[in-house]
């Protein structure tokens, strides 16, 4: 656990440094001057305050166990609370499941960074927030980027198997969006590609964000768009929401059979076709009009695991052009591009505080 990284650490609730005791192997515990402990387990900080930290009696009872400590919030949990932990159900089963990395996830990675230019992650200090099974971690990495990696569930430990072959500075973190342990003014870049639309509170989580940028360097995330002007493509993301309204609240591994069957339909029925229509000339312009053709580029498997973000995820907020600029402006963001592409990729520069 020399991880020269750990430096970075804080205590979200009173913000003092965290001191390292080593346990056994890779276990360990970090302690704060306000009296509070959080565990490392496999090597890997899980830091929770208040009601979060039940999360210690749900993931962690042998390390409790095997050292004498009690989870603690024992509690009833408030209601944002629950719907925070019900997404990081959702997501931890989502990216242990859908867990492994794919070749095409180069150029996925390279259309989400590409507000920020070329060459601007390499030699960085970069914060990601949420990131799921690590694929965007892993082209940072390769980028040149030292990486601080943040997840709330689960996948975090799927992310850190997935980049451990790879060089490169890293620290990956269990941990909260809207309690991160890190000091103001710390990172040169600070990105989330598709987690704060799942927030409770979306804006607030991104205002944390900016806040863990230094001045000068720039915040980058990827927001889900509202399908302004596409009235039939709106019309069936109405459809889909009455449909959550029950699949949020089924069993994943129910659910996990029924999208898997959706997501090859889809394949089947759309993207098969639109494939070959979009290869002749007559049939092009036919071809353009179809939904989904995105997932032409990828194998059937991307579609499928997006059936299961989409009917599982309990929260879900999608935005207009005109409010992503709104989140910018108000977190006093210069520099600002908003680049369309299936959502919203939006960048700005953190200026003097």
């Amino acid at each position: 656990m020399a991880n020269p990284l750990f430096s970075l650490l804080r205590c979200p609730a009173c913000q003092s440094p965290l001191e390292l005791e080593t346990l056994d192997g890779d276990d360990g515990l970090l302690r704060s001057s306000c009296g509070l402990w959080f565990p490392v387990v496999r090597g890997i900080p899980r830091i929770f305050v208040g009601e979060l930290r039940s999360i210690y009696r749900v993931d962690f009872p042998d390390f409790l166990a095997r050292h004498g400590l009690d989870g603690g919030g024992n509690g009833a949990a408030s209601q944002e609370t629950r719907a925070k932990l019900a997404t990081r159900e959702s997501f931890g089963f989502e990216w242990t499941h859908y867990s492994e990395m794919l070749p095409e996830w180069e150029r996925n990675s390279r259309f989400y960074f590409e507000p920020l230019g070329d060459g601007a992650l390499g030699g960085k200090l970069v914060l990601e927030g949420g990131c799921g099974k690590g694929r965007h971690t892993y082209h940072a990495l390769k980028a040149g980027a030292r990486m601080v990696v943040v997840d709330f569930s689960r996948a975090i430990d799927v992310a850190e198997r997935n980049c451990r072959d790879l060089p490169g500075e890293r620290l990956f973190v269990q941990a909260d969006l809207m309690a991160l342990p890190f000091p103001p003014a710390t990172f040169d870049l600070a990105f989330s590609f598709g987690v704060l639309h799942h927030l409770p509170e979306p804006e607030a989580g991104f205002a944390r964000l900016v806040a863990l940028v230094r001045p000068g360097g720039r915040v980058l995330v990827y927001l889900y768009h509202a399908l302004e002007g596409e009235p039939l493509k709106q019309a069936i993301l109405r459809a889909v929401d009455a449909v959550r309204r029950v699949t949020v609240r089924m069993p994943h591994r129910a659910l996990l059979p029924a999208t898997t069957a959706l997501g090859w339909v889809l394949y089947a029925g759309i993207v098969t076709p639109y494939k070959v229509l979009s290869r002749f000339g007559p049939t092009r312009a036919l071809a353009a009009k179809f939904p989904l053709r995105a997932y032409a580029d990828y194998p059937v498997r991307v579609i499928v695991n997006d059936q299961f973000d989409r009917f599982s995820a309990p929260i879900e907020n999608r935005y207009r052009k005109d409010e992503v600029a709104g989140w910018l402006a108000r977190a006093g963001l210069g520099d600002v591009a908003i680049l369309p592409g299936y959502g919203w990729r939006a960048v700005g520069t953190v200026g003097k505080r």
